[in-house]
């Protein structure tokens, strides 16, 4: 059965989604039985392809269904670890679309942890570097939204049960909420100043 697939598979437009997802989609069955695969050859030979239908599914936008993929690459690489020179290259390419993937749903803290390994292995690759610069940006933003959004609802608060209710909020409450907003406001701000400086 593998070979008729692989066969198969020589035929196909990897530079064409529709092409990949047909072909994948149509053996369905096959590639989901990816944990009886015994074969180094025939499991690097499989990496691939999932590793290609992934990229697909990143075109289609499908990326809770590629993460899918990426779990079943991991199965994969874990059988032919130490047991041939690919299995580095491979480990990485899975990495990169693991972390892709993550930062695509915001699974940000995923996403960094991704990033932080592919720079660990390879620090002048400046695609990861990138990436990582930019997941620890997004990883700020969530905390920093969060903050400001914190101190607006106390903000809000006040004014609100100081009109409909004639309720004042305690003063150090107020002045914590205009606090709040301007860390949540002001940090990325400042953090880009003093990035950009260091990039001089």
């Amino acid at each position: 059965m593998i070979d008729k697939i692989l066969s198969e598979a020589d035929d196909i437009d990897w530079g064409n989604t529709d092409s990949v997802c047909n072909f994948y989609e149509s053996q369905y069955l096959f590639f989901n039985n990816y944990k009886n695969l015994k074969d180094i050859e025939d499991i690097i030979e499989i990496v691939h392809i999932k590793a290609r239908y992934i990229e697909s599914l990143i075109d289609r936008k499908h990326y809770t269904k590629a993460l899918e993929i990426v779990v079943h690459i991991d199965f994969l690489l874990e059988q032919i670890k130490g047991k041939t020179d690919e299995y580095p290259k491979l480990e990485m390419e899975n990495l990169f679309h693991n972390g892709l993937l993550n930062s695509r749903l915001k699974n940000h803290k995923t996403a960094l942890y991704m990033f932080q390994r592919l720079v660990i292995i390879d620090k002048d690759n400046d695609l990861y570097q990138n990436w990582l610069s930019h997941t620890k940006l997004d990883v700020r933003a969530k905390y920093l939204n969060i903050v400001s959004y914190t101190g607006l609802a106390i903000v809000f608060g006040s004014i609100i049960c100081r009109l409909a209710f004639n309720f004042e909020f305690n003063r150090t409450l107020q002045l914590s909420g205009y606090i709040l907003m301007l860390i949540g406001w002001l940090t990325p701000l400042i953090i880009k100043y003093f990035e950009g400086k260091n990039k001089e």
